[in-house]
């Protein structure tokens, strides 16, 4: 999935430089003009960075100051554009990660940007998402119970595999679940980002109760020091030709296909050679395959063509 920031700018004449440098590092940009727009959007959707324009009230910092307070954004990267000292001191208290002077300089926006982008990455492969695969009882709009198992989980999203209940995408839902091996009860709010023909759904949190967030956080960490010493993650590696491979964490792997989620948007429809990778395995030989469908946020089913020994081989291993 591309690089996404927002931008807290008053100044068209900013606005129109670091839009042309985004565009050329790729990073998708969105502006507004206001706190009060700010704060929504940081509440709607995920931003890798943000960026704001320091204004002489210093009022525009309240954003930076508040990040933490959204779920999805709290450790997105902030770059501030100043044009003092006092407002270079007042964006380091607020935890900027750059501060960009004013006079703009093309060159040093550039670099600074280029340095960003390379933050923004790293705290990607940081993130707290890990395949977890434990079978779970859920209860939806506090009616609904049904038992379904964890392929992901985040604390900005589930995804899950149950063959007792149906979800449509974009569909609102509200969640409690009990999360592996404790007593700590989940209560969401969220909605459907994808559903697949396999039981498969994919659900990005609107919001999480205060009582639950930080139980979940606290669960993902000590998960993730758990994933470190234990059986690494199924990888896959997507060759088409023409283009560079995508590397790709497997959610979900069954007999003839599989849920995937990768860093770019795939094409349903398109032909693609998938290695399965794991330091279990002996090297695999790539499969062909198919992209049966996608989503914008990176998850894709993939079918496979010509189901090998080997592949069935690994079928089991990770089944069994």
């Amino acid at each position: 999935m591309p690089l996404s920031s927002l931008f807290v700018c008053q100044d068209p004449h900013f606005l129109r430089i670091f839009q042309d440098v985004l565009r050329d590092l790729e990073i998708g940009l969105e502006s507004c003009r206001t706190i009060g727009e700010a704060r929504r959007l940081l509440a709607q959707r995920k931003f890798d960075a943000v960026l704001i324009e320091c204004d002489p009230a210093q009022e525009n910092l309240l954003v930076l100051k508040s990040l933490r307070h959204f779920l999805h954004n709290r450790n997105s990267i902030a770059l501030v554009i100043t044009r003092n000292r006092p407002e270079i001191a007042a964006a380091r208290k607020c935890g900027a990660h750059f501060i960009i002077e004013s006079p703009l300089v093309l060159p040093r926006v550039a670099t600074t940007l280029r340095a960003a982008k390379n933050l923004m990455h790293r705290e990607r492969r940081l993130s707290l998402r890990r395949s977890i695969r434990k079978l779970v009882s859920f209860t939806r709009d506090n009616k609904e119970h049904f038992d379904a198992l964890i392929l992901d989980l985040s604390p900005t999203g589930i995804a899950i595999r149950t063959q007792h209940t149906q979800f449509t995408k974009s569909q609102p839902v509200r969640l409690r679940f009990l999360l592996p091996a404790t007593d700590s009860a989940i209560e969401v709010h969220g909605h459907v980002v994808w559903a697949d023909d396999h039981g498969r759904t994919g659900i990005s949190f609107t919001s999480v109760h205060e009582s639950s967030a930080g139980q979940l956080d606290a669960w993902l960490r000590e998960h993730r020091r758990w994933m470190q010493k234990a059986t690494p993650q199924l990888k896959a590696k997507l060759m088409q030709s023409g283009s560079e491979p995508v590397e790709a964490t497997v959610l979900d792997l069954t007999d003839g296909e599989m849920a995937i989620r990768c860093t770019e948007r795939l094409q349903a429809g398109s032909l693609v050679e998938v290695q399965l990778l794991s330091s279990r395995l002996t090297e695999c030989l790539p499969t062909p395959a198919k992209v049966v469908w996608a989503h914008h946020t990176g998850a894709a089913g993939i079918s496979f063509l010509n189901q090998s020994p080997e592949l069935e081989r690994i079928i089991k291993l990770w089944t069994h």
